[in-house]
């Protein structure tokens, strides 16, 4: 409500609301940089900061999808594409091979997966300023 017609009341303070949100920007910038800190220290006992296993995840998941498109074009002989009778040549990766692949990555994945969530819900971090305007 910057503007209402003349004469009607505002149903809100919009400076105050505007203090009060830079404010909670300000605070929000703070808590982002602490959770980024927090996400890059490597916590006793594992090898690994939770930034990487993200990331590590994040990959094998890619990888997954990109096999999944390959293994579409994983056959040899002719069969008909657009009415053409064409030829493929022996896949360089074979179906089994390409789903072997595919399950290794899964398992790696449900892996990081477990390591994430163990990692989550031993986490603490200490904010630094109120959380609350009220």
């Amino acid at each position: 409500e910057n503007s209402v017609l003349q004469g009607q009341k505002r149903n809100y303070d919009l400076k105050k609301i505007t203090r009060e949100n830079e404010i909670l920007q300000d605070q929000l910038i703070k808590l982002k940089l602490i959770i980024q800190k927090a996400n890059l220290d490597i916590p006793e006992g594992y090898d690994k900061c939770i930034s990487e296993y993200v990331y590590s995840l994040s990959e094998k998941k890619t990888a997954i999808q990109n096999l999944q498109s390959v293994m579409k074009d994983a056959v040899e002989g002719t069969k008909v594409i657009d009415g053409k009778s064409v030829t493929l040549a022996k896949p360089i990766y074979s179906r089994p091979v390409l789903e072997d692949w595919i399950i290794k990555l899964r398992k790696e994945s449900n892996e990081i997966e477990k390591q994430l969530t163990d990692l989550n819900n031993k986490i603490i971090v200490e904010i630094p300023f109120k959380t609350s305007l009220a």
